[in-house]
């Protein structure tokens, strides 16, 4: 039977196994632990926020003579820089932290793009606003976008429409933060592609239409899937994601990859190596049967991924986001309200 290292999570990383039998040790934070966890694993190794990677190393390492690990992944983003890590000092199987730095850093993953030709709009690394007003003055669209290096969930972003904005969206994503990322701006519906590795080649499983609260900052408010889009766009974000992911030797794990469609080609905002948050894994669950989970750990066992109940034609996730804070209420407090 295999030996699995699992790097943070919740409980779903347990509850969709089904018949995949597998060794699974979790290395968790004693702050995300839960009984359910630790009824599950085969070992759990405990860490918290204050101990040093060297610390971790060594826990892990410690197993690892006794198990003998053949591979680590994490399913959570902010553990992916760590489980890159130990996937390296290991030697074993799973995502190193040269691909995760393709992938974890917009800018990088720009310049792969550009290197695999793949489709992607003008960009430039800045640290301040004199470089941010030069890429606008020679930006043809006249909008732009800036954002972080790093993170998800539209975290950071917002939308320069004039020369006038500069300054406040500066000030906005904090002046003195390093290194950030100017783009054009694309305009277009905006989709995410859910997919996973079989047999390490990568199958798309999904399209999934995003709803947003629209510029200048784009927060997510809304899912919907499954969405069909004419066939020739779906060809051109299977390709494109394949290559990607296939020139940094990633074969495993699942993908979810955010785009839009602008003036009849396919832009990849973002693509990740893990599926989406915002509950878009468990649309998948209801509308196909398809548990990107247990399509991960099959994968691993060499076995045949389960299909569970469809249990609806569409389904979606949404946000409720009040445009003025009122009470707060526990659900307790809800059911005794008259």
């Amino acid at each position: 039977m295999k030996e699995v290292i699992v790097v943070g999570g919740t409980d779903t990383i347990f509850e969709y196994l089904g018949t995949i039998k597998l060794n699974i040790t979790l290395v968790q934070y004693k702050e995300k632990i839960t009984g359910y966890q630790i009824s599950r694993a085969t070992k759990i190794i405990l860490i918290d926020e204050e101990m040093s990677y060297g610390e971790i190393l060594e826990q892990v390492e410690l197993e690892h003579s006794r198990r003998e690990f053949d591979v680590i992944l994490t399913m959570t983003e902010n553990c992916i820089d760590l489980c890159s890590k130990l996937k390296d000092d290991l030697k074993i199987e799973g995502i190193s932290k040269i691909s995760t730095g393709y992938v974890r850093n917009k800018y990088k993953m720009r310049l792969k793009f550009k290197e695999l030709g793949i489709p992607t709009m003008n960009f430039l690394k800045v640290r301040n606003k004199s470089e941010i007003k030069m890429f606008y003055d020679d930006c043809e669209v006249g909008e732009t976008i800036l954002k972080p290096l790093s993170g998800t969930g539209s975290e950071g972003i917002v939308k320069i429409s004039g020369k006038e904005d500069i300054d406040s969206a500066w000030s906005w994503i904090g002046d003195g933060t390093g290194d950030l990322l100017v783009e054009e701006f694309v305009g277009g519906s905006e989709y995410s592609a859910e997919g996973v590795f079989v047999n390490g080649k990568h199958k798309l499983l999904a399209i999934t239409k995003k709803y947003t609260t629209g510029d200048p900052h784009f927060i997510e408010t809304a899912h919907i899937q499954p969405y069909n889009l004419p066939e020739k766009y779906y060809k051109k974000i299977e390709l494109y994601v394949k290559m990607f992911f296939e020139s940094l030797g990633i074969y495993m794990g699942a993908t979810h990859t955010e785009f839009k469609i602008f003036r009849d080609e396919v832009y990849i905002i973002e693509t990740h190596t893990r599926y989406g948050g915002d509950r878009i894994w468990e649309l998948l669950l209801l509308t196909k049967g398809i548990s990107q989970q247990n399509a991960i750990f099959a994968e691993i066992a060499q076995k045949t991924a389960d299909k569970f109940p469809v249990k609806f034609k569409i389904a979606a996730s949404v946000f409720v986001i009040p445009k003025k804070m009122g009470n707060t209420y526990t659900l307790e407090q809800l059911t005794n309200l008259t």
